[in-house]
C-alpha cells in the first residue's frame, strides 16, 4: 500500500506523492476515478465518486514545474 497522504500542507493544497495516492486509494476501493495529467506526466486534477452515485469531488494542482 502507498503512504498516507495525510493532512493537506495548506487548505485543499496537496503535494504531487499525494495526488498519486489517492489515485491508488480511489481504484484499490473500487471508486470510479477521473484523472488529468500535466504536459510533465503529473497529475494535475482528480475525481474521484466514491459510491458511483455521480457525486464527484476534485483536487487539483496548480503550477507544476520541474525541479530546478
Amino acid at each position: 500500500m502507498g503512504r498516507s497522504a495525510g493532512p493537506p500542507r495548506e487548505p485543499y493544497a496537496f503535494t504531487i506523492e499525494g495526488l498519486f495516492d489517492l489515485i491508488e486509494r480511489a481504484a484499490q476501493n473500487d471508486e470510479l476515478v477521473e484523472v488529468s495529467y500535466s504536459c510533465l506526466g503529473y497529475p494535475a486534477s482528480v475525481g474521484v465518486d466514491p459510491k458511483g452515485l455521480d457525486n464527484w469531488y476534485w483536487v487539483t494542482a496548480d503550477h507544476l514545474t520541474t525541479p530546478h
